[in-house]
């Protein structure tokens, strides 16, 4: 990679945060429009073979991989620019490096797949 982030987007999506705060941050970032029917780049890549789920958003870090997920995107680039006061600053005793697998959903399973209904409620 040369260094630039790279969002996958749709417009009028929930990747909308992801491109304001990149905006915001000033970060050095090339946006990619994702097609939500055909899963595909304006340029005609398949956007399937870059992320099976084909949701978006999507941030390409700089150094290739692939960070999934609204929420997850947005904390790393709170992080990735602290001085763009797109987050308070929080200084714990050891830093931790934020990644998206702590904010990962398993888009796979509904989200009540594990919950039980209690006999006669």
């Amino acid at each position: 990679m040369d260094g630039t982030l790279e969002l996958y987007f749709s417009p009028l999506a929930c990747s909308l945060a992801s491109r304001i705060a990149l905006y915001e941050a000033g970060a050095n970032a090339r946006f990619t429009e994702v097609d939500p029917r055909t899963k595909r780049t304006l340029a005609g890549d398949d956007y399937l073979s870059i992320y099976a789920l084909g949701m978006v958003p999507l941030l390409r870090l700089e150094n290739g991989s692939l960070l999934p997920e609204g929420a997850a995107i947005l904390q790393y680039i709170a992080n990735r620019y602290p001085d763009s006061g797109l987050a308070p600053r929080i200084v714990f005793e050891h830093e931790v490096e934020l990644t998206g697998e702590t904010r990962v959903v398993d888009h796979t399973r509904p989200l009540h797949a594990d919950v039980e209904i209690l006999p006669g409620g």
